[in-house]
């Protein structure tokens, strides 16, 4: 994300539905790291696999998962992760919470402990931080804060959209 790459349109496309439920044609590069097989594809990108109740708890457990995921291949590649200045605590003197956010400003923390490493992302800080430490955010309804996590992404140009990978 922070460096906005592009994917090239393939000869192959995929429906995708933006957090409004409208379909979009997407590149299935996107999606699928063997896309161009000549079968079918089998090999999703980790780029936010999630499932919940409803749609929109799908959406945001997959947009959690994939900016949190990001923040941490950043720190894994030498990058600088400030500490988390919005966070009220952490949970534990142990760890150590950073801001994850790359190119966008949805709260997202990467939470270092001894032996464990969290992230997360939501509407707000706190939402955040409950995702990272217990997996979801039971105080959030998921149809407004899945609105808020799409209006902080489109003031940085980007947008949600998801792909049912058990449909061809």
């Amino acid at each position: 994300l922070a460096d906005r790459g592009v994917l090239a349109a393939g000869a192959r496309l995929v429906t995708a539905h933006d957090a409004t439920g409208h379909s979009w044609w997407i590149p299935a590069d996107a999606v699928w790291s063997d896309a161009d097989a000549p079968d079918r594809a089998e090999h999703p990108r980790p780029i936010g696999l999630a499932t919940a109740g409803t749609r929109e708890a799908a959406l945001i457990k997959g947009v959690s998962d994939r900016l949190g995921w990001e923040a941490v291949l950043e720190f894994e590649r030498g990058g600088d992760l400030p500490t988390a200045t919005g966070v009220a605590e952490s949970s534990s003197a142990n760890a150590i919470v950073l801001d994850g956010r790359l190119g966008h400003g949805v709260p997202t923390v990467v939470v270092l402990a001894a032996d464990t490493m969290r992230w997360g992302a939501g509407a707000t800080w706190d939402g955040a931080m409950r995702r990272a430490l217990y997996g979801d955010d039971p105080l959030a309804e998921p149809a407004p804060e899945l609105e808020g996590l799409s209006e902080l992404l489109a003031a940085d140009g980007l947008a949600v959209a998801s792909v049912d990978l058990g449909t061809p």
